[in-house]
């Protein structure tokens, strides 16, 4: 969370021309310089790139660095999909029925392998060669 201690790693400066830690992340979205989700993401590209330049690609740090920008991509998807209903789904969590955004997504019955069919919402079309229209849907 925390920037790397340059008295404890001297050389550090040497090799990280960008340093960037997760508490000068929030500093950023607090600032405002950080306001949408790609950039988020940038930033955390940088994380990642340090972490792999001053510890190398078999360190836990890096590890860590690389599970932040998996969970980062997967935030970001959902956040670019509908942000409205991405904040809605961090906001509400009481377990009750979901509140509703306020575009227009399309309702479905839906079934996932293994499933019942179930109730869902469409956020996206995907149209795919040959196989006709894939949807991406969220469940309630």
């Amino acid at each position: 969370r925390k920037p790397v201690n340059t008295v404890e790693f001297p050389t550090y400066r040497d090799y990280i021309s960008y340093p960037v830690h997760v508490d000068s992340l929030f500093e950023s979205i607090e600032k405002g310089k950080i306001s949408q989700p790609i950039q988020l993401q940038y930033e955390c590209q940088w994380i990642l790139h340090n972490c792999i330049v001053f510890n190398g690609e078999a360190h836990g740090l890096t590890t860590v660095a690389k599970n932040m920008m998996k969970f980062c991509r997967v935030q970001v998807a959902e956040a670019d999909l509908c942000a409205e209903c991405y904040w809605i789904s961090l906001h509400h969590r009481d377990g009750g029925f979901p509140v509703s955004c306020r575009n227009n997504h399309p309702l479905i019955w839906a079934k996932l392998r293994g499933y019942p069919v179930w109730p869902a919402k469409v956020m996206k079309i995907i149209k795919s060669r040959g196989e006709g229209e894939k949807l991406e849907v969220r469940f309630f």
